[in-house]
């Protein structure tokens, strides 16, 4: 990857152009990542990685005062990504879609119009627990009393809900390896 190149040595270039040619299609994916982000307290350490169930586990267990609290969080996420998968398959016309939105799909609109903050403020009164479960708001850029619900929960959705994958070295193993099957396939790129 780029870090690879930045921070190499005179060897760099040629370690990195070996590994280009003989890495395959396989060995550049990986199917998961393993872990993907880590929140340290003095009594909490806490690495993600990428399953709900685990994320929740590790919640209840750290914060057994506020277990009926999660569970009234994530039926409310649950709730929300029924309605938004509804929403987003939906065969009507976008148009018609989005007028009957407020009638059909409410868990929209009102996480369009809370901010992160709001939505588990609403819920949890811990403020490390809190701090945990909104972390992932650095993946879209804004803090939790400026970023949208709507879209934090798109990102959570997105790492806990879905299996993520990755390509081991960046993006640039990953074309070396489709350039090197164009070749062993008789056609040149």
């Amino acid at each position: 990857g780029l870090d690879f190149i930045l921070y190499g040595t005179e060897q760099t270039i040629p370690i990195f152009t070996e590994e280009v040619h003989n890495i395959t299609l396989e060995e550049a994916l990986s199917p998961m990542m393993l872990e993907f982000y880590r929140i340290i307290y003095p009594e909490h350490d806490f690495v993600a990685d990428f399953n709900k169930d685990n994320l929740i586990t590790f919640l209840k267990k750290s914060f057994p005062q506020e277990i009926k609290n999660l569970d009234k969080l994530f039926r409310e996420f649950e709730s929300f990504y029924v309605q938004f998968d509804r929403f987003y398959n939906s065969k009507l016309p976008e148009w018609l879609n989005f007028i009957i939105c407020p009638f059909l799909y409410p868990r929209i609109i009102k996480m369009s119009l809370l901010t992160v903050e709001q939505l588990i403020g609403r819920y949890i009164k811990d403020e490390k627990l809190k701090g945990i479960i909104g972390d992932i708001w650095r993946f879209a850029g804004l803090p939790p009393n400026r970023l949208s619900a709507f879209y934090f929960l798109l990102v959570f959705q997105g790492y806990f809900y879905n299996p993520a994958v990755y390509i081991r070295g960046g993006f640039a193993r990953l074309f070396s390896a489709i350039v090197k099957k164009i070749r062993e396939n008789g056609s040149e790129v």
